[in-house]
C-alpha cells in the first residue's frame, strides 16, 4: 500500500477491529509503528480503530517513507508486521492567463490582464510573488496579487494604457523559488485605440453550450448581428451583447469540428467596423464536466486486523 500526501499532510491507519486499549485522542506508544528514514511527529487515536501520525515539520516535497506497523504489539493472535509506504507530493506548477480585458466596464482605453498560478502542493506567498515578473511596452510594471489558498495564487496587471500603437505585456516567470527547475515566458498583445480586433474565442459548455468571443471594444449597442456572424451546424442562433462580449447559443448541441465565421460589418461602439472576414475553427468536445483535483488527501492503507 502507498500514497502521495500534501507536505502539510498526514497519516491515517485504520484497522479493521477495534484496537484494545485505543483511546480516541491519547497519543499512541512510539513503539507501535516505525518509519524508515526517521521522522519526527505524534501518533494518535483519532477513535478505537484509527491512527493518525502528525509530522513535527512540514515535509520536503519528493519524498518517501516506509512504514511498518508493528501488529503483535497492537493485536496479540497477529504475528506478522504490516507495511506501507507513503510520500509527498513532487512540487510542480502552472501559470495560465485570461484574455486581456478592459479595466472596468466603463473603461476602455485601459485594460487589464489577469491569471493565476496553480500548484502541486501548498508554497509561501512571498515564494509564489518572486516568481513572475511582468513588463509592458519593456518597462517593469507591478502585479497585484490575491492568495486564495495555499496552492492558487490570482493575479492581476493593470492599468494598461491603449495607445497609437499595438501594446505588450511579458510575464517571465521561473520555479526556482519553490524549487521547481522550469523557466518560461508568456506574452499578450494590448490592441491600439483604432483597433476593432476579436481577442478571444472560448467554447462554454455548462450550464449551457455557448460560444463567447472577447473583442477589444464594446460592440454598438443598436446594430442586429443577424447575418454578421456564421456558426456552422445551427441555424440563425439566439445571440446575447453585453459590452465587448457576444455569446451565441447553438439552437442544438454540437459535437465535433464547426467553423465560426465573424463577417466585415461588425462594429464597434466607435463605428468602427471589422475590415476582413475573420474564421476560427472551434472543436466542441463531449458535454461531460471536467474535474479539478484540489484539496488534501490522507494515506488510508487497511489491515487485515
Amino acid at each position: 500500500t502507498s500514497g502521495l500526501i500534501p507536505t502539510n499532510g498526514s497519516v491515517l491507519v485504520e484497522f479493521a477491529d477495534s484496537v484494545p486499549g485505543a483511546q480516541p485522542g491519547n497519543e499512541a506508544a512510539s513503539s507501535l509503528v516505525s518509519i524508515s528514514p526517521k521522522l519526527a511527529g505524534k501518533w494518535s487515536w483519532v477513535d478505537h480503530r484509527t491512527l493518525r501520525f502528525f509530522p513535527d515539520e512540514k515535509l520536503k516535497p519528493d519524498q518517501t517513507w516506509e512504514v511498518t506497523i508493528h501488529l503483535k504489539k497492537i493485536f496479540p493472535d497477529e504475528q506478522e508486521d504490516f507495511f506501507f509506504s507513503f510520500g509527498t507530493l513532487p512540487q510542480n506548477f502552472r501559470v495560465s492567463l485570461d484574455p486581456i480585458k478592459p479595466f472596468n466596464e466603463n473603461d476602455f482605453n485601459n485594460y487589464k490582464l489577469e491569471g493565476k498560478v496553480v500548484l502541486a502542493d501548498e508554497a509561501g506567498n512571498e515564494a509564489i510573488e518572486s516568481m513572475l515578473e511582468a513588463r509592458f511596452n519593456g518597462k517593469t510594471i507591478g502585479i497585484k496579487w490575491n492568495h486564495s489558498d495555499g496552492k492558487t495564487h490570482l493575479f492581476e496587471i493593470s492599468p494598461l494604457p491603449r495607445g497609437e500603437k499595438a501594446g505588450k505585456v511579458e510575464i517571465q516567470y521561473t520555479g526556482a523559488p519553490i524549487g521547481v527547475n522550469e523557466e518560461s515566458e508568456l506574452s499578450v498583445e494590448l490592441p491600439a485605440l483604432s483597433d476593432f480586433s476579436v481577442e478571444s474565442v472560448q467554447i462554454i459548455q455548462h450550464p449551457r453550450q455557448l460560444v463567447r468571443i472577447t473583442f477589444s471594444d464594446p460592440l454598438r449597442p443598436d446594430q442586429d448581428l443577424n447575418g454578421l456572424f456564421i456558426l456552422r451546424g445551427t441555424t440563425q442562433p439566439p445571440y446575447l451583447v453585453n459590452q465587448n462580449i457576444l455569446e451565441i447559443f447553438p439552437s442544438s448541441q454540437l459535437y465535433g469540428d464547426h467553423e465560426l465565421i465573424l463577417l466585415p460589418g461588425l462594429q464597434n461602439i466607435r463605428g468602427n467596423a471589422l475590415d476582413e472576414t475573420l474564421t476560427h475553427y472551434l472543436q466542441f468536445a463531449s458535454t461531460k464536466p471536467a474535474v479539478e483535483i484540489v484539496g488534501q488527501g490522507n494515506i488510508i492503507p487497511f489491515s487485515d486486523g
